[in-house]
């Protein structure tokens, strides 16, 4: 009997040591809401936190500018945590995110890797969420006609100048230096020698454009995507009626009707203007 008890006791020892050894990973992102929001005036495209349990359920989130989303962090993952199980691992795709929760929770593993779970997260966010109401317009944040009129124009003339056809290929880059902007050494890259998708894309680092051309080949998260600026080329067709509008009324200059410039800025935190 006594070497039975003992044996028991050893078997619940085990099966204690098993629970608490057990692995309970959470997921943390930092991400860019779907849709622009108006802040003083301006649209803008806020970040936000979103915090996964082990069974991929929201349990918290932040949205700010990304200072703020920063600030919050510490405090949503302990409101996250009242009435759970705290995570023994916490996933982030933030080196400034992980630093952050570790200072704060050091009982918790924290580590930067990818977190698909997020970017499913936000996809279906910007599926099922309507889009904003307020009609497109080329005039905001303090953009007026006659700056617009002098980008059309000059896009005019880089369409009329057909690059693509005199650089070979897309990884033909140009150092391109302009110190009243703040621009050095970044690196241009002319993309249309297939005959479609004309353009031109500025990376703010040799650096950015390897990553950008690994990243064309292979499926890639947002999180992964490096900051450019893109200048494209669009058809008539994929440019809002409201825009097209905007155009001729102020009779901003259009070469053809597959000519409609249209500029498109990624941010190194993924926020698009």
């Amino acid at each position: 009997m006594a070497h039975q008890l003992k044996d028991r006791k050893k078997g619940s020892t085990k099966a204690r040591n098993k629970r608490a050894s057990k692995v309970v990973e959470w997921v943390g992102g930092l991400v860019t809401f779907p849709h622009y929001v108006q802040i003083e005036g301006d649209p803008v495209r806020p970040g936000m936190l979103i915090l996964l349990d082990d069974q991929h359920f929201i349990v918290g989130h932040a949205m700010g500018v990304e200072e703020e989303v920063l600030s919050q962090a510490v405090g949503a993952l302990s409101e996250a945590i009242q009435g759970r199980s705290q995570p023994t691992r916490l996933r982030v795709n933030s080196d400034d995110l992980s630093q952050i929760i570790q200072k704060h929770f050091p009982e918790i593993e924290v580590f930067v890797g990818q977190t698909p779970e997020v970017d499913s997260v936000l996809e279906r966010m910007e599926s099922e969420m309507p889009p904003p109401e307020r009609e497109e317009s080329y005039l905001t944040g303090g953009v007026s006609a006659e700056l617009m009129d002098s980008f059309f124009q000059s896009a005019a003339k880089l369409y009329l100048a057909k690059p693509w056809e005199v650089v070979p290929l897309d990884q033909f880059i140009f150092s391109v230096t302009i110190d009243q902007l703040g621009i050095q050494e970044s690196v241009l890259s002319v993309i249309g020698q297939s005959g479609e998708s004309f353009g031109v894309i500025l990376f703010p680092s040799h650096d950015a454009f390897l990553r950008y051309c690994e990243l064309s080949s292979q499926p890639a998260t947002v999180n992964q995507i490096p900051a450019h600026i893109g200048l494209n080329f669009d058809d008539a067709s994929d440019v809002a009626p409201a825009l097209r509008k905007e155009i001729a009324i102020h009779h901003w200059q259009v070469v053809e009707p597959s000519a409609y410039p249209q500029i498109l800025a990624i941010e190194s935190n993924l926020q698009a203007r």
